[in-house]
């Protein structure tokens, strides 16, 4: 049986973290020099469980269940207001992905994530803040695999736009095959593919996997995991702190 969830405490942002940059003015003006998109992943120390972890892995093995946890991050540390110009859209979106988060998970959440958990997350601040906000010292593992879609933007132009007028127009041009400065869609479907095919082997490993992701790849990843079997919700959540639970008997 799988399970998700939209606290109800949430916000939802105009963008989110739906397919797409996300198109703001920050609070405070960071530096633009953006995250590195590659495909090598960092592997940190996994640390030995607490004894009182040792009772929920207890429990799943017994159950003899895997379970995945899809989890939106928290509300980005910036605003979605103004105007802004074509040529700036590239400097915007990478700005956004150098913010952490601004607000703190809500109860349910936090009870929900609760356990033993392998925590895997993105290499974008958001996702590790995220993390971190929900009691989880380390991150077992951190791929910029599980990152989320960026949609192709201009570089160029002197037009100006209200922000929300914008990303609609990307998304539009994103769906048709627009893919400039930007991940197409196919792509991310299949990037989506591969993580969580790892995703699956973890949970083949460690049982409990909690993703602290982003809200379209997560919906592409749960995609893909329900075509291989696994039961829960069509849609992980797309509130800030929303998650989706996906479950599967062992083999």
């Amino acid at each position: 049986m799988g399970y998700g969830r939209r606290p109800g405490t949430t916000s939802r942002g105009l963008l989110g973290d739906r397919p797409g940059i996300v198109l703001g003015s920050l609070r405070h003006r960071l530096p633009c020099g953006g995250v590195p998109h590659g495909t090598d992943h960092v592997i940190f120390r996994v640390v030995p469980a607490e004894p009182w972890h040792a009772s929920v892995r207890q429990k799943s093995r017994v159950s003899g269940m895997m379970r995945i946890t899809l989890l939106r991050h928290g509300k980005p540390a910036f605003e979605l207001k103004g105007i802004a110009r074509a040529k700036d859209l590239g400097e915007i979106a990478q700005s956004y992905d150098l913010s952490g988060i601004a607000d703190r998970p809500p109860g349910e959440t936090v009870a929900a994530t609760r356990g033993d958990h392998l925590v895997v997350c993105s290499h974008l601040v958001r996702s590790v803040e995220s993390a971190r906000a929900l009691g989880f010292s380390d991150v077992h593992l951190q791929d910029p695999l599980f990152r989320e879609t960026a949609i192709p933007h201009f570089r160029s132009g002197a037009l100006s736009l209200p922000i929300g007028v914008w990303v609609v127009v990307l998304r539009i041009l994103w769906v048709f095959g627009f893919s400039r400065n930007g991940e197409s869609l196919s792509d991310a479907r299949a990037r989506a593919r591969q993580a969580a095919a790892r995703l699956v082997e973890l949970a083949e490993q460690h049982r409990n996997v909690l993703l602290v992701g982003h809200g379209f790849i997560n919906h592409f990843i749960a995609q893909e995991l329900r075509k291989l079997g696994w039961h829960g919700p069509s849609k992980p959540g797309r509130g800030f702190w929303a998650y989706g639970i996906y479950e599967r008997a062992t083999s």
